[in-house]
């Protein structure tokens, strides 16, 4: 059980420091203003569940950095970066199947959006490449994990007008995230790698020197 909530945790680390990305529908292009280096912290408890096992876990607190650069005719992929050069994502205080305890780290990813206009100011697209580390603390021991892969097409989306990056639990294809490694004892069968994952959450994000995030408009 708590192994099981290893796996989540390193799913839900891995798509909140990772990537958003989604292919094209056209040839949109995207004007970002108020950009630069931002962080985010989370709004509502993180969440994540290993779709194989069926076991979750939550972390009540996540922060991720990243970085929107301002321009215009931008093309959306990446419209913005995910830890990596501006230092890696954290989730903490996290809880989970049979009273496992952990924390998360999220490497690198990237934001891309989906190749069509910002409607009513809210934007779609997918976060990709999601690179994620976790380890586990129970009383069968420690478990490491990593997590790799995309959260889902049209279950991101940003807000203009309250600075909000939300993800939804892509079940539609929760086999785009998946368990990378798992070691030692803590794993205890209930983390394993190819185990699919979701991860859902929502972040405030504020730009570097503002008191809002980024506003992306089209073209």
């Amino acid at each position: 059980m708590r192994k099981f909530a290893t796996a989540t945790l390193i799913a839900g680390a891995a798509a909140a420091t990772v990537a958003i990305g989604a292919t094209p529908a056209f040839a949109a292009t995207y004007t970002v203003t108020n950009g630069g280096v931002f962080s985010s912290t989370n709004t509502t408890n993180i969440q994540f569940v290993n779709v194989t096992t069926g076991a979750s876990f939550t972390c009540t607190n996540s922060s991720v950095p990243g970085n929107a650069p301002n321009g215009t005719g931008l093309s959306g992929v990446p419209i913005a970066t995910l830890a990596g050069a501006q230092g890696n994502g954290t989730f903490t205080n996290c809880t989970g199947t049979g009273g496992s305890t952990g924390s998360a780290t999220l490497t690198s990813g990237s934001l891309n959006l989906n190749g069509s206009p910002p409607v009513g100011g809210v934007t779609t697209g997918t976060i990709a490449g999601i690179n994620a580390s976790l380890t586990l603390s129970n009383l069968f021991g420690t478990c490491n994990a990593t997590v790799t892969g995309n959260v889902g097409v049209n279950t991101v989306t940003y807000t203009n007008s309250t600075s909000t990056l939300r993800i939804s639990a892509d079940t539609a294809r929760p086999t785009s995230l998946r368990i990378g490694t798992a070691s030692g004892s803590g794993c205890a069968g209930l983390i394993n790698p190819g185990n699919s994952t979701t991860f859902q959450g929502s972040y405030k994000v504020t730009t570097s020197g503002s008191t809002s995030g980024p506003v992306i408009s089209s073209p």
